[in-house]
């Protein structure tokens, strides 16, 4: 292509590879081979390729590999890419503009891989329908918001029965490893971790399981507290039941706090045999304060005390068995159980270092109301309802699913808000047939953004009906 300024950027090549309705037809490559996007790969945002592990048909044949995009075709040999061997496995170059009609570029193995052209015209149409968006990726021209409304909104109530189901299906695979309780105490734990802490969570439900809490809980004398011995041995576990650095006068409370704690750990870490995790396993950077794995370990402390008398499951089974309990007690129910207050020393505190006062009323929990619905329809209702199918419980498993329907929304996150503006449900709510703010219908959004939206799979997304299930209802 000519060598002129161009008023574009890679940045907006990588927002068209992701999000442009483009690729859904098959494409012309260097040397006359066409090709059709299958999957986009990853985003990858440190060094290496722009997108991993895509999934790409050429003239009929599967390949997988890395996609790297430039907006001129000689960038591929001005950034040294095809000499170093992190590029190896690239089996595309998109470029803006024509590529040489029959050139492939050269990878520093030996090998070539073909390019792909994207016209001027198109990526103009694809940020100016962006701008028009407020900068929000959106899929030119959805099929899906071309339809009547009440077709869009029974589609994305079938979606989020079709997540729930999965998850169900997901959960009574992985009860075999594990009891019914450790299940739901590894999934809320992972839930609490979000994404950065989501693994040392998994890893400390596994090094402290729940049944052995548990058991050390029902063991210990009557005068001891409970729940100074359940938090030592997690936070021991943890590795966080280390001393703050000093750089000041010692902190009284902080020292009170862990004292007792370090005392017991020290004694039952060398019974149990447990091996603590490392401190730095956790993350704190760029973290909310209410968010810190410190709190979020306390929140899972409080939590077991409430469950430990009956177990987890035997805890929660009687609200979906009394069939004189309205639904909606039931979720007020669920919401009492994980809803945790921060008192105590959690009250002023994030972590075991500055006292901090904490005065609006989401920092004044471990797990507040919305983080607590996140936990019931992403973890709990599912697990209970693998549990009513893995027991041939029909009438539970039908009143689980029942709650889920009428769960009230979740909140609103990127894939949610991206879709329903895709959708553009704003301008449709007042013309819905039903609910389009629930739980289930939030779950509907992010399952049609994942698995449909973002691989352009529009005519799956058109034709999905309801799950393979006794008790799907249609709201």
């Amino acid at each position: 292509m000519p060598e002129s300024k161009t008023p574009f950027s890679e940045q907006d090549l990588h927002r068209f590879w992701r999000h442009s309705a483009f690729f859904r037809m098959a494409q012309p490559l260097s040397g006359g081979r066409m090709m059709q996007v299958i999957d986009r790969g990853r985003y990858n945002r440190d060094a290496g390729p722009d997108f991993l592990d895509a999934v790409l048909r050429i003239d009929g044949k599967l390949v997988r590999g890395d996609v790297e995009i430039h907006l001129r075709e000689r960038d591929w040999y001005a950034h040294g890419h095809h000499t170093d061997p992190a590029y190896d496995r690239v089996v595309l170059h998109v470029v803006l503009g024509d590529p040489d009609p029959g050139q492939e570029i050269r990878l520093e193995n030996g090998t070539s891989c073909p390019q792909l052209g994207i016209p001027v015209s198109d990526l103009q149409q694809f940020l100016s329908a962006l701008e028009n968006g407020k900068n929000l990726p959106v899929l030119i021209q959805c099929p899906l918001s071309q339809q009547p409304v009440d077709k869009i909104v029974l589609t994305v109530h079938r979606a989020g029965a079709l997540r729930f189901w999965e998850k169900v299906e997901s959960f009574r695979e992985q009860i075999e490893e594990q009891s019914w309780d450790q299940l739901l105490y590894r999934g809320i734990c992972e839930a609490l971790g979000y994404a950065k802490n989501q693994e040392p969570f998994r890893r400390l439900a596994q090094l402290v399981p729940v049944d052995l809490i548990f058991s050390e809980l029902r063991e210990t004398p009557r005068d001891n507290d409970p729940d100074t011995l359940v938090s030592a041995l997690l936070f021991g576990a943890a590795g966080l039941l280390k001393p703050p650095e000093r750089s000041g006068p010692i902190d009284v409370e902080v020292q009170q706090y862990l004292s007792p704690r370090q005392a017991i750990w020290q004694q039952m870490q060398h019974v149990l045999q447990i091996r603590p995790m490392r401190m730095e396993a956790w993350q704190f950077f760029r973290l909310r304060p209410q968010n810190f794995p410190t709190r979020r370990i306390a929140a899972v402390s409080r939590l077991i005390l409430r469950f430990y008398r009956q177990g987890m499951l035997e805890s929660l089974l009687p609200l979906f068995k009394d069939g004189n309990l309205p639904v909606r007690r039931i979720i007020t129910e669920l919401r009492n159980f994980f809803s945790i207050p921060a008192e105590g020393f959690w009250a002023q505190r994030y972590d075991f270092k500055s006292r901090t006062s904490i005065s609006s009323n989401a920092a004044g929990f471990l797990i507040g109301e919305k983080r607590a619905d996140d936990l019931i329809v992403n973890v709990v209702l599912p697990i209970v309802a693998a549990y009513a199918r893995e027991t041939h419980h029909a009438l539970l498993e039908n009143r689980v699913f029942e709650v889920y329907s009428a769960y009230p929304g979740l909140q609103e996150n990127v894939l949610t808000r991206g879709v329903r503006q895709q959708l553009s449900l704003d301008r449709k709510t007042a013309r819905a047939p039903g609910g389009m703010r629930g739980a289930r219908f939030h779950q509907g959004l992010i399952h049609l953004a994942k698995l449909f939206c973002r691989h352009l799979d529009c005519d799956t997304c058109l034709r999905i009906t309801p799950p393979a299930a006794k008790f799907e209802t249609e709201n």
